[in-house]
């Protein structure tokens, strides 16, 4: 199977956008979230006004898909964007001058996302999925890292099955319906796919994900350095919003259930995932290393082009 770097389709449309002054008001960001999970804490943050009061003017603004998002990065439109670790390691490099400010979510020992399959079907481990279909969102994103570092582990090569790209509300009926053998949806899809009674999880490739930042954010260098100060406020208001929000799981169902259309039932049960506002340099550092093991990159970004100098790190 042959891959493309994902910021490919983004650099040359919008590279000449750095050409563009980045003019932000004073005192003022705007942010775009990750709609998929993980988002509540800015909420929780915005309504009780810890924004306002620290002075700082915040527009949270519904993000999109990554490589959009970087783009609209770049040309200023907005100031700071989630991504997953993928598409900014593949973008940073690629040349693209942005960098990771601070955490959402790390992958943890209880998978936030994973490889879903029907219950009846005769696999049981990746190897049973040589030449079979895997859906998953992004053929470059964290659903492709996580089955490639499996299937190397397990002495299969990259080609030995289809990655399929299909958006993350689609996937439940794509494998219900049979378009695919097998899922990896992400976050609260991931959780719903599991509630479905003739669904289940293999739980190898999820494995080798645990440690790995799963949302980030990323601002443009130039920004965050000549925002430096500013950016340190919003990464202290975002740490008291995370605290509050994993010592607050109903109100982060709450949350959830105002700015997305999922289930209440499914809301009221599912996990909520802890937040982190620090960065995992070294589990960056080795994703970048992989994706040139695994062909997607052609180098390995270091630490220095990976991660702002005042970002919050562990």
């Amino acid at each position: 199977m042959k891959f493309k770097p994902m910021i490919n389709g983004i650099v040359v449309g919008v590279i000449s956008a750095l050409a563009l002054p980045i003019v932000a008001a004073a005192q003022d960001f705007k942010l775009a979230y990750a709609p998929v999970g993980s988002f509540e804490p800015l909420l929780i943050a915005q309504e009780k006004g810890w924004f306002k009061e620290a002075g700082l003017d915040v527009e949270l603004i519904r993000g999109s898909r990554p490589s959009d998002d970087i783009a609209r990065l770049l040309s200023g439109e907005i100031d700071i964007a989630a991504t997953g670790s993928i598409p900014g390691v593949s973008a940073i490099s690629n040349g693209v001058p942005i960098q990771f400010v601070f955490g959402s979510t790390v992958a943890s020992e209880i998978p936030n996302s994973g490889l879903v399959v029907r219950d009846g079907d005769p696999y049981h481990t990746v190897n049973d999925l040589k030449g079979k279909r895997v859906g998953m969102f992004g053929t470059q994103g964290q659903g492709t890292i996580m089955m490639l570092r499996s299937m190397y582990a397990n002495g299969m090569e990259k080609g030995d099955i289809e990655f399929q790209n299909l958006p993350n509300d689609t996937h439940i009926e794509n494998l219900k319906n049979g378009n695919v053998e097998a899922i990896i949806p992400l976050s609260l899809y991931y959780g719903l796919a599991l509630e479905n009674p003739d669904f289940r999880a293999i739980d190898e490739p999820s494995s080798h994900m645990v440690g790995l930042p799963s949302i980030s954010y990323v601002a443009t260098k130039r920004f965050a350095d000549e925002n430096a100060d500013k950016l340190q406020t919003l990464i202290s208001v975002l740490e008291r919003a995370y605290a509050y929000a994993n010592e607050n799981e109903l109100e982060v169902r709450e949350t959830t259930k105002k700015h997305t259309r999922l289930p209440h039932d499914f809301i009221d049960k599912r996990r909520v995932v802890p937040s982190t506002i620090h960065l995992v340099t070294e589990q960056l550092e080795r994703l970048g290393q992989d994706m040139v093991t695994f062909g997607l990159l052609k180098r390995a970004p270091s630490a220095e082009e990976l991660v702002w100098s005042g970002a919050p790190t562990r």
